[in-house]
């Protein structure tokens, strides 16, 4: 096996708009409704990205630590639902939520779709590809 082309492979397929789609539709929501306040076109940049790095970085200590794919990406999932947690807690003005139940319905959908996204999305195509 080639690591090389195995982890490029897997940047790739995190960082390509099929695997964060779910995500950015719900940022566009958000943006069309006023309560979300952060810089569109930087998260647009970003986000891939970072995706692309952690579904890296799940490939690279599956095959180093030999540690399965799916629970490589099941850590990544919630290793990143929990970084952008954390980033939105600490940076007045993410979000323009009326009240603290909203917050906390939003930390919830953000564990399910970066859950959902790594190991429904980004993980079989993995596989498959």
């Amino acid at each position: 096996m080639n690591t090389k082309k195995e982890l490029l492979k897997s940047f790739v397929i995190g960082s390509s708009i099929i695997s964060y789609l779910i995500i950015l539709l719900v940022v566009i929501y958000l943006f069309k409704t006023k309560e979300a306040m952060f810089d569109y076109y930087r998260y647009t940049v970003l986000a891939p990205i970072g995706i692309g790095t952690l579904s890296l970085l799940a490939k690279y200590v599956s095959i180093k630590y030999n540690v399965s794919l799916k629970k490589s990406y099941l850590f990544f999932s919630l290793l990143s639902a929990t970084f952008v947690s954390i980033n939105i807690s600490r940076d007045d003005g993410t979000y323009n939520f009326a009240s603290t139940q909203r917050w906390y319905i939003q930390y919830i959908l953000i564990f399910v779709g970066h859950l959902f996204m790594y190991n429904m999305i980004i993980y079989p195509i993995d596989l498959y590809l």
